[in-house]
């Protein structure tokens, strides 16, 4: 494991040190910045939260074009992105230019070698992945809210999303794939402690959407959740739309990037 040291003085990045060599699960490539904070009485109640920003990547080449186009000014602008600390999980090889461009907090990056599958069953396998193996290695225990999504999936509005993570009643903020079935796996909020461990370990679903389900079901149960508002399902894909929608998932969103917050078009 190393450490990226970065100095954030008017927007440059002065370099330290860097280095890219082969990493395993439990390597931890980290990317800090020195950030000017103002005092607490002019910070707003929801800043005193810890969230991170857990986004699940096989660092495609679309992905690799959200990240570049969609994400530096999604950081900037919404305060939830601007404060929180980004974990990578990804199966790929991280560059220095791409994590220069994203000014979270901090930055943490974890690996993992892909399984030999054929391309959908990786795809499900390193989702279902992504929820076990941070539970297993405590990534999430020093975070007040985790959100997890992968970097196709832009949030537009943060105010709903930030007030709802202020509400005690409130261990998770969901979207609904299949009606008391199957959840969304592309955005899922949660505080650390909500999920059902066990559920999610002893599973042998191998569909990640279903998977996830058993993990959050005695929230849906138990009511101490709240569904997106306004995100509606689009074609037999794990698509998220609505003109009101805080959240869209939809691959077409990148060609409005960087100002993307406000887009009505039909399409969304």
């Amino acid at each position: 494991s190393f450490l990226v040291v970065y100095k954030n003085t008017l927007c440059s990045l002065n370099r330290q040190s860097f280095s890219l060599v082969p990493s395993t699960d439990t390597d931890i490539r980290t990317l800090q910045s020195e950030v000017h904070v103002a005092d607490s009485n002019e910070r707003r109640p929801w800043s005193d939260l810890k969230v991170a920003i857990y986004m699940t990547t096989h660092l495609s080449a679309e992905h690799l074009k959200f990240l570049n186009q969609c994400w530096p000014s999604a950081i900037e602008k919404l305060p939830l992105l601007r404060d929180a600390h980004l974990i990578m999980y990804t199966s790929a090889n991280i560059t220095e230019d791409l994590l220069k461009k994203l000014p979270f907090q901090s930055i943490t990056v974890k690996t993992y070698n892909e399984t030999r599958y054929a391309e959908s069953r990786r795809k499900q396998d390193g989702a279902i992945r992504a929820m076990l193996d941070p539970f297993k290695y405590n990534w999430f225990s020093n975070y007040d809210w985790v959100i997890r999504l992968n970097p196709d999936v832009l949030i537009r509005r943060d105010e709903w999303l930030r007030m709802t993570m202020l509400n005690e009643t409130v261990d998770a903020i969901l979207i609904e794939y299949i009606k008391g079935r199957a959840i969304h796996t592309d955005f899922t909020a949660f505080r650390p402690s909500a999920p059902r461990k066990d559920k999610l370990y002893e599973s042998r679903i191998t569909n990640a959407e279903f998977h996830m389900y058993g993990g959050f079901e005695h929230l849906i149960q138990s009511g101490r959740l709240q569904w997106l508002p306004h995100a509606e399902r689009t074609g037999g894909a794990a698509r998220v739309v609505g003109k009101q929608a805080d959240v869209i998932h939809h691959h077409e969103l990148v060609n409005y990037c960087p100002d993307f917050f406000n887009v009505t078009q039909e399409e969304f």
